[in-house]
């Protein structure tokens, strides 16, 4: 609901950044819109908060008084949800928070050490994904490079990268972990509890290794 209030009160973006959410610290959050509103969940105290040029509103997602939120959104953006809205565990939020953590800030140490061109790291509203865009500034090549808590199609979190146009050749590539996955989509699968226990640099070193594989993508 907030990443869709996000795409209606900013201009649209490349590569639909428009529509993404971020993780900053321990919230969900729209990031700054026009300068002067903000909409973030916090993951600790299981707060909604909205940031209006300095006035600012909390409802709590934990208790049972979930009809303000309706309230808030049909008020103050005219917006009706359909769907039924439930309390938030404050457990579930914490796990979230964990996993969120350290998935973005092995991103972020990742994305710092790219050139070129790539993208924030995007938390995407529809499978909770967090990930980075890059472009090797050839038409339509690109790689992206994420971090997912589980989907339909695979049940555990785990990271991906995903070169496009897939070049089926690059499966011949020897992988150090992982493995070479083409069905829902195409590219490197590694299992998260395969690196989890390892800190965020280990992390973003894992990434990179495996990023530099992905790009021979395009040379085959």
């Amino acid at each position: 609901v907030i990443a869709k209030i996000k795409s209606q009160q900013i201009e649209s973006l490349p590569h639909f950044g428009h529509e993404a959410l971020f993780f900053q610290n321990n919230a969900v959050t729209t990031g700054l819109m026009n300068n002067t509103k903000e909409l973030k969940i916090d993951l600790f105290s299981g707060l909604f908060l909205s940031y209006n040029n300095e006035d600012t509103i909390q409802i709590d997602l934990t208790s049972k008084n979930i009809q303000d939120i309706y309230d808030f959104f049909t008020n103050n953006f005219g917006l009706s949800i359909s769907q039924e809205i439930t309390n938030l565990d404050s457990q579930e939020l914490q796990n979230h928070y964990y996993f969120m953590s350290k998935a973005n800030l092995s991103l972020e140490i990742f994305r710092m050490g790219l050139g070129g061109k790539f993208t924030l790291v995007h938390l995407w509203p529809h499978g909770f994904d967090l990930s980075i865009e890059y472009f090797t500034g050839i038409q339509n090549q690109q790689i992206g490079i994420g971090i997912s808590p589980g989907e339909e199609n695979i049940s555990l979190p785990y990271l991906y990268i995903n070169p496009y146009p897939f070049n089926q050749e690059i499966k011949e590539e020897k992988l150090p972990l992982g493995e070479w996955y083409d069905k829902s989509w195409k590219g490197i699968k590694v299992d998260w509890n395969e690196i989890s226990y390892k800190n965020e640099k280990e992390v973003a070193d894992i990434i990179t290794e495996l990023f530099k594989i992905s790009y021979r993508n395009f040379t085959k």
